[in-house]
């Protein structure tokens, strides 16, 4: 069976107890079926795929070796990569009302909205899988919309919680959870069947990835029922 540790959880004060459990260590994912993933694009690109292929091709020289890597692996972020070079790193935009109303909203780091916002080495949609995942969960848990991936990255960097080579420290997942009165206790393992329950009882989980399925390098993902 396999084991998971450093292990944290997070439940919400509420008659409805709700739950995060932050996760290090290698983890196997069981519960991502049904999970669709989505690209908001490149508002006011009418430039085919085809062109923003070419296009990235012939300037390589104008993105970070990562971005190049995640492309390879993952084309749904070709509009946000198509429009890198160019863009105006500042936040263009809010959680929607559909958004705030799901128990889990699906954001990306690399939504245009507030990908493009410098965040350490880089910009959040490189950088900032740390703070987009406590951003969904936030949300999720209280409906402050306020805590988008971008204020919170914001919080993360000025607070000293991004560490250089490493991204955002776990300590920032949970202190800063708890000021959204985000109860925070902290387990030493936890097997699969514990996560399987967690799930099965609306909780919501966020793993930190060694690399292999999903990155070549580390990085974290938010799994939810």
């Amino acid at each position: 069976m396999a084991r998971y540790r450093s292990v944290r959880l997070i439940t919400r004060r509420h008659k409805h107890t709700k739950t995060l459990v932050l996760l290090t260590g290698i983890c196997i994912i069981f519960a991502l079926t049904g999970i669709m993933m989505k690209n908001t694009g490149l508002a006011g690109n009418t430039a085919t795929d085809v062109q923003k292929w070419e296009y990235i091709h012939e300037n390589q020289d104008l993105y970070p070796e990562a971005l190049l890597d995640d492309l390879e692996r993952n084309d749904e972020l070709l509009d946000f990569a198509a429009g890198y070079p160019t863009a105006d790193h500042t936040a263009q935009g809010a959680i929607t009302r559909k958004e705030r109303r799901e128990p889990c909203p699906l954001l990306l780091q690399w939504d245009t909205r507030w990908g493009y916002v410098d965040y350490g080495s880089d910009v959040i949609g490189i950088t900032g899988c740390g703070p987009t995942c406590l951003a969904m969960v936030i949300i999720g848990l209280t409906g402050n919309a306020a805590a988008t991936p971008d204020y919170l990255a914001n919080e993360a960097e000025g607070k000293g919680y991004y560490i250089s080579g490493q991204g955002t420290a776990w300590s920032f997942l949970v202190d800063e959870a708890q000021l959204f009165d985000l109860q925070v206790s902290q387990y030493s393992e936890a097997d699969e069947s514990e996560l399987k329950r967690i799930l099965d009882e609306k909780g919501l989980v966020i793993c930190s990835m060694r690399p292999g399925d999903f990155e070549q390098d580390k990085n974290r993902l938010t799994m939810m029922p």
